[in-house]
């Protein structure tokens, strides 16, 4: 992957863009399968310091259908649709996400999306949903999700801790986070 993307780097201060899209083209398509993150990574932000995002959504959707059981492949396209200010495409992808049995690191998929909805409840004005605003507690809701799954000690004490430090009157949610713990 370094040598491509070095490659590739060569090719763009050059100033032949088209040179470097083949290159690293020609390198997921001869390691489509077996192709690092890196270089998926690297493809991706070359696009994006382009200010091109279609074409970084083009690339995180490659990893993604190269391998859709890499939760990093889905919090990366997620991340990049919450960096343009697309917060409802994030949403979708990290529902599609945490939807997949077979996902390899559930738990960095789930925690990118509670770290989503915490961001939004503290700043709604970044939220693009139609409803925003509506799920007041769409973090409370993720982690109760999240319990039906799996019932780990580390779940438990984040949600808890969530609830101890949400914005609110301070009785009902220090009585909730007691109901938590």
């Amino acid at each position: 992957a370094k040598l491509w993307l070095a490659a590739a780097d060569l090719e763009v201060r050059a100033k032949d863009l088209g040179a470097a899209r083949r290159l690293l083209g020609e390198a997921l398509g001869r390691c489509r399968r077996h192709a690092k993150a890196k270089l998926y990574r690297g493809y991706a932000s070359l696009e994006r310091r382009l200010g091109e995002v279609d074409r970084c959504r083009r690339v995180y959707g490659a990893w993604v259908e190269a391998a859709p059981a890499r939760a990093a492949a889905w919090t990366a396209l997620a991340d990049l649709e919450r960096a343009v200010g697309e917060t409802s495409r994030a949403r979708a992808v990290l529902e599609l996400a945490v939807a997949r049995p077979d996902l390899d690191r559930p738990e960095a998929a789930w925690k990118s999306y509670v770290d989503l909805e915490t961001r939004l409840e503290a700043h709604p004005e970044e939220d693009d949903a139609a409803d925003a605003g509506a799920g007041e507690n769409a973090v409370a809701a993720l982690y109760e999700r999240l319990l039906e799954r799996t019932r780990h000690v580390k779940v438990w004490l984040a949600y808890a801790a969530y609830e101890a430090a949400a914005p609110g009157e301070a009785a009902p949610r220090r009585a909730n986070a007691r109901r938590v713990y």
